[in-house]
């Protein structure tokens, strides 16, 4: 027995038909003659091919997991016959466009993979394969500070540049040399600090941060206030309080400068300073300026106005013996010499240590007798 079919759509290999194309074929089976008998052949049966279930379709993301803004590359393994694979996102999460899915928003989505009917075989889609979108890594972070060295009680603007995202920027100083209020620096003490920006996390970007180094100088500082000038012969003393701002930097100095300038300034580390080599009878007032590491600062007020004199030495003339009449002490004129040469009458009491002895006398009452 012989089987035959009428096209290619079935091929026949002993009793053993082969679907090979879609469609319809005519068996025909002949049994051959022998002594007795003619050969015979039976009619026609139809025998229909229809189209196969692909092998199984797997839908493949590398990598699975993709940060925000980035890309992943989409394939298939398995599936039959020569249909065109396209892919498909569940949401928003990810969009697709070829083979490439972009991750759109932070979250998952589920993605499925079509290989189209062909010929021969049926449409063929993927179990779901889950793409989870991270968040994503922001543009570099750059913190300024403009100008980046301030003077001491100073402020400098703290801006930042880069970063991705809504999150709002914040700032924070290592130390107490730097405070911050919202984007603006005061120079707090002498030295430096580093300040850090920080730019929140959004729905899409991890938080991100950034620093930068400030540098506080000291500046001069402020003047003094001035006290009290008080003469003396050829010079004065000159009083004065430290200015309350040192310009973040201790006063190394005080400086007293001299009007009119007669002399040359004088240095002093503290108040009061005396200034000499002044000449007597000529008036003078005086300003006094603070110095510390940064130079000197603004001068002081100036001073009350002082006339150094000469000391006068007078010499007193040994006054006459006064005579006590029941007094413990008497008073006298006496001659003043001033090396001066002025005339100076002085009117003084000499005062007496008096010593007493008791004595009795007539009658039994006590008696002090001098």
């Amino acid at each position: 027995m012989t089987y035959a079919s009428n096209n290619a759509n079935c091929t026949i290999s002993g009793t053993t038909l082969t679907a090979a194309a879609v469609g319809t074929c005519t068996v025909t089976a002949t049994k051959a003659a022998d002594t007795n008998y003619a050969a015979a052949t039976s009619a026609g049966i139809t025998v229909t091919v229809s189209q196969a279930t692909q092998a199984t379709l797997v839908a493949v993301s590398t990598p699975s997991t993709v940060a925000f803004g980035g890309t992943t590359t989409l394939s298939t393994t398995g599936g039959s016959g020569t249909g065109a694979v396209t892919y498909a996102s569940t949401n928003a999460n990810c969009t697709i466009s070829g083979t490439t899915l972009t991750a759109a928003a932070v979250g998952t989505c589920t993605v499925t993979a079509t290989k189209a009917a062909d010929t021969n075989y049926a449409a063929a889609t993927s179990a779901g394969i889950t793409v989870t979108v991270s968040q994503a890594t922001q543009a570099t972070l750059v913190a300024v500070s403009t100008p980046s060295t301030v003077a001491f009680g100073g402020t400098t603007t703290l801006s930042t540049t880069g970063g991705s995202g809504t999150g709002a920027v914040t700032y924070a100083s290592t130390n107490a040399n730097c405070t911050i209020s919202g984007t603006t620096l005061t120079a707090a003490a002498v030295g430096t600090c580093t300040v850090t920006a920080t730019k929140a996390a959004d729905s899409n970007y991890a938080v991100a941060t950034a620093t930068v180094n400030i540098s506080v100088a000291a500046t001069v500082p402020g003047a003094p206030t001035i006290g009290t000038a008080i003469a003396g012969d050829t010079q004065a003393s000159v009083a004065f309080t430290a200015p309350a701002n040192i310009g973040g930097s201790p006063i190394t100095s005080y400086i007293v400068t001299v009007i009119p300038p007669d002399v040359a300034p004088v240095t002093g580390a503290s108040s009061p300073i005396v200034v000499t080599g002044l000449t007597n009878g000529q008036a003078y007032a005086f300003r006094v300026t603070a110095e510390n590491v940064a130079g000197v600062g603004p001068a002081s007020a100036a001073s009350n106005s002082i006339t150094p004199k000469a000391i006068q030495t007078i010499t007193f003339a040994e006054p006459g013996r006064p005579e006590l009449r029941h007094h413990a002490h008497s008073c006298g004129n006496s001659r003043l010499r001033p090396d001066s040469g002025l005339h100076v009458l002085h009117t003084g009491c000499v005062h007496h240590q008096l010593g007493w002895r008791p004595y009795v006398c007539g009658g039994g009452r006590l008696h002090h007798q001098c």
